[in-house]
């Protein structure tokens, strides 16, 4: 909206150090009830998607797969109370869920409910990672989601693991620096 554009046209140019004066200039501090409560905010990206797929809208975005199963192991034994684990049944067996290479190439068709469909898998990567967004949609409108679960993999975080590989340089590990070299790399 207009009321962030100035904050927004002046954030790039915040450098290190400069934080406080950029946020004292640019917003107010409010007090909530007797200043006793604790408050935190995240970020929640907005990414281009489309109830449907169309031209240039063609990665899914799932909800939770009809075949994830949570386990509570607690109700098994006391001595794992406290952990689950997520999976799903193949045959007889209880399998691990499959991982994010599996459901990138189509392991989740007809297993999965679409949402919707993104423009950018990059996008809809990052807004995995934060776990709820916006999507803006073509007419304009806002469809929100939000985390609803996890394939019960470790997670791996993507910054640590390019740097490790010699992917990105000093400094790229933002989520700029790693959006623009996934875009530049594909595959």
């Amino acid at each position: 909206s207009s009321d962030w554009a100035a904050a927004c046209g002046a954030a790039p140019g915040v450098r290190r150090g400069e934080a406080r004066a950029f946020f004292a200039e640019y917003f107010e501090t409010a007090q909530v009830g007797d200043g006793k409560a604790f408050a935190t905010g995240y970020y929640e990206p907005e990414i281009r998607a489309a109830r449907e797929r169309r031209r240039g809208y063609d990665v899914p975005i799932y909800a939770r797969p009809t075949d994830l199963v949570d386990v509570d192991l607690g109700q098994f034994s006391d001595t794992l109370k406290g952990k689950k684990i997520r999976g799903r049944v193949d045959g007889r067996s209880f399998i691990p869920y499959d991982d994010r290479t599996a459901i990138e190439t189509g392991s989740l068709a007809g297993r999965a409910p679409i949402l919707a469909w993104a423009a950018d898998p990059v996008e809809l990567f990052f807004l995995q990672i934060q776990g709820s967004g916006r999507l803006r949609l073509p007419d304009g409108s806002v469809m929100r989601i939000g985390y609803d679960n996890q394939n019960g993999r470790d997670y791996t975080g993507i910054g640590t693991l390019m740097k490790k590989r010699g992917l990105l340089g000093p400094g790229q590990t933002s989520l700029q620096g790693m959006s623009q070299w996934l875009h530049d790399h594909p595959d």
